[in-house]
């Protein structure tokens, strides 16, 4: 079942790396739990090379991209929302976009939210967007600062995510 399979990788026997792969079985399970509760209101597509599939990322970066489209590009959206998740491999970098057709346009200032996502988080305050902040710290402290989390529109009318990281983490090089 999805449930089972969500909460299996969620867990990932307490790695910090799974494979890409892994990374979308979990985005699939996660929909299919999401299309249970909000009735087939949206789909995801996905574009990855299967060169790409068996590279490590950390764990639980891409899923809360794809919720973050759920929860705030659909909120309010007439119709149904697409999501395309891409990826791309440039020697040793990897680039891998979540990209949907929500409500994106309502952004105005694409600058200063990748700022927002770059800030340090005080967690003493009321923080909005943490687990969007946990991503790029956790892509930065394991692939170095040159690695990360970014915004830009796209040609869907809505935003893109894209993940940054290398095919070699930090721990691989010390």
């Amino acid at each position: 079942s999805s449930l089972a399979t969500f909460f299996t990788r969620a867990l990932n026997n307490g790695n910090t790396f799974c494979s890409i792969r892994d990374e979308l079985i979990h985005i699939k399970s996660y929909i299919d739990i999401q299309n249970v509760r909000f009735s087939g209101k949206f789909d995801v597509r996905f574009e990855i090379p299967d060169d790409m599939l068996g590279c490590r990322i950390i764990n639980l970066t891409l899923q809360p991209l794809v919720e973050n489209c759920i929860v705030h590009a659909f909120k309010g959206k007439n119709g149904k929302g697409h999501i395309i998740i891409t990826g791309v491999r440039e020697n040793d970098d990897i680039y891998i976009s979540v990209a949907d057709d929500g409500l994106g346009a309502n952004i105005t200032d694409i600058n200063y939210l990748n700022k927002r996502v770059s800030e340090a988080v005080n967690f003493d305050d009321h923080v909005e967007r943490y687990g969007i902040h946990s991503v790029n710290s956790r892509i930065r402290l394991y692939y170095g600062s040159g690695c990360g989390l970014s915004y830009s529109y796209n040609d869907l009318g809505g935003i893109t995510a894209t993940v940054h990281i290398t095919t070699h983490s930090k721990e691989d090089t010390e």
